[in-house]
């Protein structure tokens, strides 16, 4: 078995159709966490590498030690993946990590699980909503020629699952105060954004990924909440001179061995 090794956690990155890659750690990495959350909904867990990320971060936020499980009472990180291999790679990587009490991942569709299915199986611990937090890193592939696996196809493709799900999810179950949080294709901005105001949803966070300093961004990161704030901005160029630029270095330093 192998296992993909962070300086708190490692994940099993074997079953998931799709596996632990950059634009996961980006989000996790990029997404606000605050002492005060209690409630994080992972949509399209995976391996469960964001729910695990943000699990670290807030478990610093919180007062937490490195390595050792300090989120407050109450808190509870959830991830929901319409794979059942995957929700069980995630459940198992929850498992081996030091917030297990208080992560939980589920087999279900984002459907499923807002209509309350009773045959969706929630384990106790599961962080109900309204949610303090919702990130996701959703299939982004439209028109392009579909894979004949299944699997591959609903992680890949916009079939099951697309930003405006999401969207629509988040308008209906964020708390007061809460943020939904996407990394997505750049050339989406516009539509996620148009999407984001219908829903009633103010932007604001955006974070535009530059894979090298001399090509465009080719991803942007965005939050969005329920109140209108102050508009923030970044970009951040992961390699420099063929090597990780410093502010992925920066960003990614805590998460990292090699850094």
């Amino acid at each position: 078995m192998h296992l993909f090794r962070f300086k708190e956690f490692s994940i099993r990155n074997e079953a998931a159709p799709m596996k632990i890659n950059t634009d996961s750690v980006l989000l996790g990495v990029c997404c606000s966490i605050f002492p005060e959350d209690r409630t994080i909904l992972d949509i399209g867990t995976g391996t469960g590498a964001v729910a695990l990320i943000a699990a670290q971060r807030l478990n610093k936020a919180q007062g937490g030690r490195p390595g050792r499980n300090g989120l407050l009472p109450g808190t509870g990180i959830t991830g929901i993946d319409i794979d059942n291999a995957a929700a069980q790679e995630a459940s198992y990587n929850f498992g081996l990590s030091p917030w297990a009490a208080n992560m939980t991942a589920v087999h279900t569709s984002l459907a499923d699980f807002q209509s309350g299915n009773p045959q969706v199986r929630q384990p106790e611990n599961a962080a109900g909503g309204p949610y303090d937090l919702i990130v996701s890193n959703p299939p982004y592939y439209d028109n392009l020629i579909k894979s004949h696996d299944e699997r591959k196809r609903y992680a890949r493709h916009t079939d099951r699952l697309s930003y405006r799900d999401i969207l629509e999810y988040a308008c209906a179950n964020l708390s007061e105060k809460g943020r939904v949080t996407m990394i997505l294709p750049a050339a989406d901005k516009i539509a996620v954004l148009a999407e984001g105001s219908d829903k009633g949803l103010y932007l604001n966070r955006i974070t535009y990924i530059h894979p090298t300093e001399d090509r465009p961004e080719s991803r942007i990161i965005t939050e969005f909440s329920r109140k209108r704030r102050p508009l923030e901005s970044e970009r951040l160029t992961v390699y420099r001179d063929g090597k990780y630029s410093i502010e992925y270095i920066k960003k990614t330093s805590e998460l990292y061995c090699k850094f």
